[in-house]
């Protein structure tokens, strides 16, 4: 048989397999209607029904694995520990020279705080105020 067939049959018997696992009680119904060979393909894919009487895995025939499963069991934690140790002092290093404290002063933070203040006794709008490529330009050059 060619291989399309082959494709086209078992897609088919998977469609009538999910028609009949979602509907078992129609099958009984349609079983009458169709051929003999119909009905032994309804028959082989019909839900057989489960036996009353099931024999269970005791704890002693599974194996460790499953018994006591390591992703269940409860490790104990381990306790980080915590080291009291004495706080050193250490001068502070202040060695900031006239020009890192000129270029602090033009950052852009301290226009953000400038427009905030200005806006604050001018009582405007912040789009009202000249753009902040321009005098950042401005003070560059």
């Amino acid at each position: 048989m060619p291989l399309m067939l082959l494709c086209w049959q078992y897609m088919k018997r998977k469609a009538l397999v999910k028609l009949i696992t979602a509907t078992p009680e129609l099958v009984c119904d349609v079983i009458p209607w169709v051929n003999a060979k119909a009905a032994g393909i309804l028959s082989e894919c019909r839900p057989q029904p489960v036996a009353e009487e099931c024999e269970y895995a005791t704890v002693d025939m599974l194996p460790e694995l499953l018994v006591a499963p390591p992703w269940v069991i409860n490790k104990k934690k381990n306790v980080i520990p915590v080291f009291d140790l004495p706080v050193l002092p250490i001068p502070a290093v202040t060695d900031i020279t006239p020009r890192i404290t000129e270029l602090i002063s033009h950052t852009d933070i301290s226009r953000f705080s400038e427009i905030a203040q200005y806006q604050a006794s001018q009582q405007t709008l912040f789009t009202d105020l000249p753009l902040i490529e321009k005098e950042v330009m401005h003070l560059i050059s």
